[in-house]
């Protein structure tokens, strides 16, 4: 089935668009739960691994193709909702501490949304071989 440019730029923007928001409720939720109940370091960790993982397997399951790529850019896209989030004043850290840490972030971002949409593109393949 093939389909034309317009339409899979648009889809793919629409997925990255759920998949943002998707990243921004889960990381609130997270948030939440961590001034909420107190955790040690490891489960921090582990929610917000799962919260780039989850956000790019939603971002995977509306694409057809194109889903390392797609899971890479939201990757990125979630720096700007971090660096959102993070309380930081001005004076703080020195700006290359800061580049560093946003530098961590994307890569987390960028390795964990592309396994996500990647893991997306396998239910969608798998679902697609059964159903015939």
């Amino acid at each position: 089935m093939s389909q034309d440019t317009p339409t899979l730029i648009a889809r793919t923007l629409v997925a990255l668009g759920v998949g943002l928001l998707t990243f921004v409720v889960l990381s609130s939720l997270r948030i939440r739960v961590q001034y909420l109940a107190p955790q040690p370091p490891a489960v921090g960790l582990v929610l917000s691994l799962l919260t780039y993982l989850v956000s790019g397997f939603a971002t995977g399951m509306l694409l057809t193709r194109g889903h390392l790529p797609a899971g890479s850019v939201l990757g990125l896209f979630t720096v700007g909702v971090v660096w959102l989030e993070v309380p930081l004043r001005p004076g703080q850290l020195a700006p290359a501490d800061l580049a560093t840490a946003l530098c961590a972030f994307a890569a987390l971002g960028v390795v964990a949304c592309a396994a996500g949409c990647a893991a997306a593109g396998f239910v969608r393949a798998r679902r697609a071989r059964v159903s015939r």
